[in-house]
């Protein structure tokens, strides 16, 4: 999870303080790679619920993973 990113204007943007379109780009302020917005959502997993704040993603795709070696 990335809180922060830099927009298509290449503005400083933070995930948990305003809701961002899925459809819009966004890029690492680590690693100038593409992220993804996930708003905020409650989740549940067997006896534990609890609330996962709004943050980027990089491409979940493992084989990129590995040959990048994404480490932000």
């Amino acid at each position: 999870m990335v809180r922060y990113a830099l927009n298509k204007n290449r503005i400083f943007v933070d995930a948990q303080l305003s809701l961002y379109d899925k459809d819009k780009i966004f890029t690492c302020i680590f690693c100038d790679r593409p992220l993804f917005y996930k708003k905020a959502h409650h989740k549940t997993r067997k006896e534990t619920s609890f609330w996962v704040c709004g943050h980027f993603s990089h491409n979940v795709n493992i084989e990129e993973v590995q040959e990048t070696e994404i480490d932000c």
